[in-house]
């Protein structure tokens, strides 16, 4: 035997016992409960106490009588409950031990599959490890998702309008639905397919939503990776931290030279042949250029030359900052209408709807739209209301400020309960944090303004808000090294009302212009996918990142302007 063999062999026999060991480790923890577990299992009898848990199912599909069983169970389940009695039902799956007394022993391999805390899932049916379940807000059933009882393979299928009565059943050709847009309308019957994503017959109230990858920046994505693991508000020190730090640099630089004074913003040159009031800058010494003067040099254009349906000028809010500057960018409400958006990801639904991210690719969208800008905080900072098109992601809270849009293509904000409440012609709305100004007034007595923002002191970095002026007329703001206090008071300058904080932070925040491209025969380009190629640009040149990326799947949420259908 020579040396390599005398000591391959205990190696061998080491790493063998290491994946035996590893085994038997695996084998034990799929047997007995973690902590998390045992919790749920108690969680389980409590609810079956109260009559909570409203079915139960093996794999196969048969029922399981939990209050009367007769005999016990092991194996896989799907069941329905409710937290609370008044609370929407949840469907989960798990491999459950239960007494022939209907007591549950044992509970493994928990799997949250309808994971819509504000819906509620009250039709649905298990066949051979499938489970297929209709999501419903209020009276009517937004879309049916059907999934593995594992949690694996889950695909959305969508209905818009959405339908008042919603049937479900496993067939041998996949999932037959009955659905009905009036409790008393003739009820129309499909074959769903899960596997091909198909629907037979075709229906174009009823769309398979396939799962969209948004992008995201590098940065974005690991700041959410770290609050993942180490926690939001440990995340939320650490950029207060870091901001303090850049704000602190920025003033050094600024005194050194006074380099942040030079910026000049690209659409600046030529003075606006509107009727708006011109706003007197507040530094008066190393006064920029065009600032306070209302511009749409380098904007799209209205069919009225002589009335701008967008202007823009920049102001500096800061007397302490003069490096800190602010664009604010004026919509013309009457010749434009403003369409919320959901992102990828954020904010993360709590209905099941997903939002699709993107501008949209039909030749209508595309020809009218003018720009778009960064929508509100992401659920984890607050599951603030959002309902897109008609699909609620999230319902809508009380107490927290709300830009409303409605059918007839006119915008409304205010507080939620108080100013706007739900409305038939209501068709969209997005909410964030509490008002920034309320009825021509900062709110200061609002201490949150975002998780990097310390409650006892104001955190300056990128910023940007959205409101309304008396007139009903709309200003976009977006601004570095500002607190919300200092980008209220751009706003006010401007005339604005009612006003909202939308998102935060260098990464996060944008407003993009929107040309259509066009041939040399003045025919639009077309993309791949045959819709009109947008020509992206950035509001100003010193926003992050290369423009263009609502026009791709993102993972955040935004917004779109465009001009008015006539």
């Amino acid at each position: 035997m020579n040396f390599n063999e005398v000591i391959r062999k205990p190696v061998v026999i080491i790493i063998l016992s290491v994946l035996a060991l590893f085994a038997v480790y695996a084998g034990i923890k799929s047997v007995i409960p973690t902590g998390q577990e045992k919790e749920f299992c108690q969680k389980l009898n409590l609810l079956a106490e109260k009559h909570l848990i409203k079915s139960v199912y093996n794999e196969k599909g048969e029922q399981i009588d939990l209050y009367s069983p007769g005999r016990s169970f092991s194996g896989r389940a799907v069941f329905s409950l409710a937290e609370e009695e008044n609370r929407p039902a949840e469907i989960y799956s798990a491999r459950l031990k239960i007494s022939s007394s209907g007591k549950i022993k044992k509970v493994k391999g928990i799997r949250n599959l309808s994971r819509t805390p504000d819906a509620e899932e009250g039709v649905y049916d298990v066949k051979n490890g499938w489970v297929a379940f209709a999501t419903s807000m209020g009276a009517s059933f937004q879309s049916i998702t059907t999934v593995r009882t594992s949690g694996e393979y889950r695909k959305l299928f969508v209905f818009k309008p959405a339908v008042k009565k919603v049937q479900l059943s496993f067939e041998e050709n996949g999932i037959k639905v009955k659905a009905a847009y009036k409790l008393k309308d003739e009820i129309k019957n499909l074959i769903l397919s899960p596997i091909k994503n198909t629907i037979t017959p075709e229906m174009a109230e009823l769309k398979y939503f396939p799962e969209v990858k948004g992008e995201e920046s590098l940065i974005a994505a690991c700041v959410n990776f770290g609050r993942n693991i180490m926690g939001a508000e440990f995340v939320g020190n650490l950029e207060a931290v870091f901001f303090s730090v850049k704000d602190w640099i920025d003033n050094f630089t600024y005194s050194l030279g006074g380099i942040f004074s030079n910026i000049q913003n690209k659409f600046r040159e030529g003075e606006a042949n509107t009727a708006l009031k011109n706003i007197e800058p507040l530094i008066k010494q190393e006064q920029l250029k065009g600032e306070g003067i209302w511009t749409t040099e380098g904007l799209p254009k209205g069919e009225n030359l002589n009335k701008a349906l967008l202007a823009r000028t920049i102001i500096r809010p800061d007397p302490e900052r003069p490096y800190a500057l602010v664009d604010l960018l004026y919509i013309d409400t009457a010749e434009t209408e403003i369409f919320p958006v959901g992102g990828t990801i954020h904010p993360i639904s709590t209905t099941g709807i997903k939002g699709k991210g993107i501008i949209p690719y039909d030749d209508d969208t595309r020809e009218k739209v003018l720009l778009a800008f960064s929508g509100g905080f992401q659920a984890v900072h607050g599951a603030y209301g959002m309902m897109a098109e008609g699909e609620v992601l999230l319902p809508p809270v009380k107490e927290i400020e709300t830009v409303a849009m409605y059918a007839d293509g006119s915008i409304k904000m205010g507080v939620w309960g108080e100013d706007l409440t739900e409305n038939l012609s209501l068709v969209s709305y997005r909410q964030n944090l509490k008002p920034l100004i309320r009825k021509g007034i900062f709110n200061d007595k609002n201490k949150y303004w975002g998780l990097s923002a310390d409650k006892n002191k104001s955190i300056y970095v990128w910023r940007t808000g959205f409101g309304l002026t008396k007139e009903g007329k709309a200003v976009f703001a977006i601004g570095n090294s500002v607190s919300a206090y200092t980008l209220a008071k751009a706003m006010l300058l401007a005339g604005v009302e009612e006003a909202m904080h939308l998102d935060m932070n260098v990464v996060n925040v944008a407003c993009e212009i929107y040309f259509p491209e066009k041939d040399e025969t003045n025919a639009y380009k077309r993309g791949k996918n045959g819709e009109i190629l947008l020509k992206a640009a950035h509001l100003n040149d010193r926003l992050y990142g290369t423009a263009g990326r609502y026009l791709k799947p993102h993972t955040r949420d935004f917004f779109y302007i465009s001009k008015k259908k006539k």
